[in-house]
């Protein structure tokens, strides 16, 4: 069975005959939004990988598998570099993997699976090292004292403890906010020596600027058994072209709505395109919204004219360069940016945005 590929189950919950009269009544109004968010939530689960999402999942495989085998002989474990700009993919496909590891509790002890950590802006090792312990479920008065020295010693007790395969740090560039030599090779010398103690092996997962730990630090760069990237699609490369306008083809059937799209058509692709700069993870957050207009004005599919309405709403009035590729008749394509991976620029968190929690990780 492919599991890289499977969707993840979804649990509808019976309630008993005799309770349903608990359950309170929706009006009119109240079921038709109820009904609404029920097909978003569908469109959310519609899932493509990139192109290089299986070389990923693969190596993924092998950490798991054989990147801490060299514990008896003294040998640190291994990690995995996972870089892209915000928007490619990046977490969510690490996400569907992990959710494949979920706690086990047929021993006499929970053992997690896979440990995901979502490091936070202009964080600290002491303070990555709080975040760590808090996902493994420590409790917060255990957390809150402490030097970097000894909340690390309890984050590898932790990670034995609970027989943790791997650890994935995502948002890791926010490790490493600041471009100095300094900072960046603390950084480095605390997933060093996490590594050294032989526990289990890291996926360091992040925006470009996640790549300077690598390129600063031969040590830790010797541990490493790969470095993948998601890039931005090139819109003036044909296959790149062709795969960025199939995958907006697989969202067509899981649409809401009674008529056909065809998003996939060349002109209006090359203006989602435009819009989301090549990231497909962008173009979505453009159809979900689409769809959402579209729910509540009634459309009866994403015309020309939703999306154009629609991209009006991430309209951004401190860019002087921005406009809406919906209003231009000959829309000139955009070459996929150019990243260098040594001095991208750090990307923030969005004000707003729901922190990624372990629980996302674990099978619903």
């Amino acid at each position: 069975m492919d599991t890289h590929n499977a969707q993840p189950s979804q649990a509808t919950p019976i309630i008993p005959e005799h309770a349903t009269s608990a359950l309170p009544i929706l009006g009119a109004e109240d079921a038709r939004f109820e009904e609404y968010e029920q097909k978003i939530r569908g469109l959310k689960r519609v899932y493509v990988p990139h192109p290089v999402a299986r070389h990923v999942l693969n190596s993924l495989d092998r950490l798991m598998r054989y990147g801490n085998l060299g514990l008896e002989v003294g040998s640190p474990s291994r990690c995995v570099l996972l870089t892209g700009l915000s928007g490619s993919g990046k977490t969510a496909l690490l996400l569907r993997w992990a959710r494949q590891f979920g706690v086990d509790t047929a021993g006499l002890k929970d053992r997690l699976g896979v440990l995901y950590v979502e490091v936070p802006p202009s964080c600290t090792p002491k303070a990555l090292a709080e975040h760590m312990l808090r996902a493994l479920g420590v409790p917060e008065a255990l957390v809150a004292k402490g030097t970097e020295v000894s909340l690390t010693e309890r984050v590898k007790h932790h990670l034995r403890e609970q027989e943790v395969r791997v650890v994935i740090l995502d948002e890791f560039q926010h490790l490493i906010d600041s471009k100095s030599q300094r900072v960046i090779y603390r950084a480095a010398d605390f997933v060093k020596g996490l590594l050294n103690a032989a526990i289990c092996p890291f996926v360091l997962a992040g925006t470009p600027e996640a790549a300077a730990v690598y390129e600063e630090n031969v040590q830790l760069k010797r541990r490493s058994v790969g470095r993948y990237s998601l890039k931005p699609f090139d819109w003036n490369v044909q296959a790149e072209q062709d795969f960025f306008r199939a995958a907006i083809d697989e969202y067509e059937p899981h649409l809401p709505f009674g008529k056909p799209s065809r998003l996939a058509r060349k002109s209006i692709a090359l203006r989602i395109h435009y819009f989301s700069n090549g990231l497909f993870g962008r173009a979505v957050d453009l159809l979900v919204a689409a769809a959402i207009r579209g729910l509540e004005e009634g459309a009866e599919c994403l015309s020309d004219d939703l999306l154009r309405e629609t991209v009006e709403d991430f309209r951004d009035d401190t860019n002087p360069d921005w406009f809406n590729p919906f209003d231009s008749e000959e829309l000139k394509p955009l070459k996929a940016p150019e990243v260098d991976e040594r001095r991208s620029r750090v990307t923030r968190l969005r004000k707003g945005k729901r922190a990624v929690r372990q629980a996302d990780v674990l099978p619903a």
